[in-house]
């Protein structure tokens, strides 16, 4: 596939640029993709996405020089640098991705993580299993996903209802997606799941993360068992962008990320 070769051609930094999100947001964002002078090019109705290939920045001068009015988005710092002296460049704060270690996230030690620690411990009274993602357990995932999305009125929120479409467009073809995850059972019934991939070679991303939070710290223990469940040859976890939404800003702040994927707008 296209796509795909790209992709494990030219790892990405930035969450959006895997197949599984390509995929799963493509009935929200309209993606098509097409091949130019040897690079992937993503557009999304009149947005593109970084250019995959070995000069993204050349790619992006040639595309503005056949139509001016285009605009480039999620771009890279890297490639946003080198042309800042040319377009206007800015970044755009609401989409940069939080990228923590996965080993402090495993381990969770210190002063910092003194709440997360007692969180989980409540959580553990009620002795939950963790179980893997697999095409037995995905129907109760599509289950858990119905009540999350009822609770919270998915239909009356675009957004809400745009990630549902993805989450279930992710579970419906988990043979044909390089995908993982993990789920937590309280009373043999799933509570809460996590589902992620390789970025590239010392990163993994994490798609989706859903909870019953009707259990307190359900989403601490959540999260510290999906850290244990990715493979050691990973050492950092994209758990993607905050979308300037304040209570999910201040609960991916309060992991202490090692650092930020910024991006950026591209325009003339």
């Amino acid at each position: 596939d296209l796509v795909t070769g790209y992709l494990e051609k030219f790892p990405p930094k930035i969450s959006e640029l895997t197949f599984t999100n390509l995929f799963a947001w493509r009935h929200r964002y309209e993606f098509e993709h097409a091949e130019f002078k040897h690079h992937l090019i993503i557009r999304s109705k009149n947005k593109f996405y970084p250019p995959v290939g070995k000069e993204p920045e050349k790619i992006i001068r040639e595309i503005f020089e056949k139509n001016k009015k285009i605009k480039f988005v999620r771009i890279d710092e890297k490639t946003a640098h080198k042309l800042i002296d040319d377009f206007s460049v800015e970044e755009q704060r609401d989409m940069n991705d939080y990228v923590y270690e996965i080993k402090k996230l495993r381990e969770l030690k210190g002063s910092d993580y003194e709440e997360k620690r007692n969180l989980i411990n409540q959580f553990e009274k009620n002795n939950p299993d963790v179980c893997a993602l697999s095409k037995h357990t995905v129907e109760e995932f599509f289950h858990l996903q119905r009540r999350w999305c009822d609770i919270r009125n998915c239909q009356e929120n675009e957004g809400l209802l745009s990630e549902n479409r993805a989450i279930i467009q992710t579970l419906k073809n988990i043979d044909q997606l390089n995908i993982s995850g993990i789920c937590i059972r309280v009373d043999n019934e799933i509570q809460g799941f996590a589902i992620g991939e390789r970025l590239n070679d010392d990163t993994y991303v994490e798609h989706f993360e859903k909870g019953n939070t009707e259990y307190t710290g359900i989403y601490q223990y959540l999260l510290r068992e999906f850290a244990k469940f990715i493979p050691e040859k990973f050492r950092y976890l994209n758990r993607e962008q905050d979308l300037g939404i304040p209570g999910i800003r201040k609960a991916k702040k309060s992991y202490n990320p090692a650092y930020m994927v910024k991006k950026y707008l591209i325009t003339e």
